[in-house]
């Protein structure tokens, strides 16, 4: 499991253009399945995901960017929060929180974007078959994608 917050923030900044599409809730756990096909097609040529298993969220919520028709409240309520999917942009730490940029995959309101934002003890990453991945091997994928993509544009 990773238990270190800057390793979290580096496997949800890994995800960059994967989409967060959806949400398992579990008694002190969460799991987040992120479609990130760059990335899972390197570990079988016909995965198209991957989950991260929160242990223990201690908090969960999605923060609106500002918008007419939303206040900038934050959303609390799950049920609310896993009616979008989420493309993801970046991630950074505030406070000792996990917080997520993201646009809402076609909205289906005018509300485009926001951050995710979450506190947890740990994290697991699964490939599509629920086999674990460390942290370590997801970031090898990640760098052997983009070295190969680097010299393919020049």
């Amino acid at each position: 499991m990773t238990t270190d917050k800057e390793n979290i923030k580096q496997t949800f900044s890994i995800f960059h253009d994967g989409t967060i599409c959806g949400f398992e809730n579990h008694p002190d756990r969460l799991i987040l399945k992120i479609d990130c096909y760059y990335l899972s097609e390197r570990i079988n040529p016909e995965f198209e995901c991957f989950y991260v298993d929160l242990f223990n969220p201690t908090y969960f919520g999605f923060k609106p960017w500002s918008d007419k028709k939303f206040s900038r409240k934050i959303i609390l309520d799950l049920n609310i929060i896993s009616q979008w999917e989420y493309n993801i942009f970046t991630c950074k730490i505030e406070k000792r929180k996990q917080i997520i940029d993201v646009e809402i995959e076609e909205p289906k309101t005018a509300l485009i974007g926001g951050s995710i934002i979450f506190d947890c003890d740990g994290i697991k990453i699964y490939d599509q078959l629920q086999n674990e991945i460390t942290f370590e091997e997801l970031s090898e994928l990640s760098k052997s994608y983009w070295t190969e993509f680097k010299n393919k544009t020049e």
